[in-house]
């Protein structure tokens, strides 16, 4: 209960933050974010304080890696007890709402990323664990997300697995376990920074990983 893991994969039409969801299915954000309109809704009208400010900071995050989003369109829609809502958003240049459907890939990831780590730490899991979060990411997006990454886990554990040089390159040695298969078994091994000092001298632990300097490279 205190741990979820979360996978935002699945940007198809038929993805889960794309089909509408009841209203009140916002206790917490699920693992692929099917909730996310309802959640979003929770927080941007939720009389906390600090349920707003998150809003407000998922919002500015989203406008540093996509500049022409201004805003989610959030509106309930159905008889009372039964209302359900989709996720829409504006353009800053248009009045009218587009739907999740008129996302890129990268950016439906990273609202569903930003939503993840900005939202109030009260709603978070003690341990969150994310999978690929680089998928269809611009690098300048990668920063972004490191960032929030950091942030988050001065509260929460954050456990992301990653194959991504440019994502990895945001933080340091001693952040990183590397998994490795023996036999048939996994082998999760801590980076020694001390032992790879001269190394991150000239290096990023990224360029050092792409070496095998660090494992966690195919064996053939």
């Amino acid at each position: 209960e205190e741990c979820r893991v979360y996978h935002f994969h699945d940007t198809s039409s038929t993805a889960g933050f794309k089909q509408a969801s009841d209203l009140d299915a916002s206790d917490y954000l699920y693992s692929n974010a099917s909730n996310i309109a309802a959640f979003l809704y929770r927080l941007k009208n939720s009389k906390e304080k600090n349920y707003g400010k998150s809003y407000i900071d998922i919002v500015e995050a989203i406008k540093t890696v996509a500049p022409y989003f201004h805003d989610f369109y959030l509106e309930p829609r159905g008889a009372p007890w039964e209302e359900k809502i989709l996720l829409k958003w504006f353009h800053r240049d248009h009045e009218e709402p587009f739907s999740a459907n008129q996302l890129s890939d990268g950016t439906a990831r990273f609202i569903c990323m930003a939503a993840l780590f900005l939202q109030p730490t009260g709603l978070r899991s003690k341990s969150i664990v994310l999978d690929e979060p680089e998928l269809g990411l611009h690098p300048a997006a990668l920063e972004v997300l490191a960032e929030l990454v950091k942030a988050a886990s001065k509260e929460n554990q954050v456990i992301c697995s990653t194959q991504s040089v440019t994502f990895a390159n945001q933080f340091e040695a001693q952040d990183f376990i590397v998994v490795d298969q023996e036999k048939g078994e996994s082998r999760f091994t801590r980076v020694d920074e001390d032992k790879l000092k001269d190394w991150l001298e000239e290096y990023s632990i990224g360029e050092i990983w792409t070496k095998n300097l660090i494992g966690g490279r195919p064996e053939w």
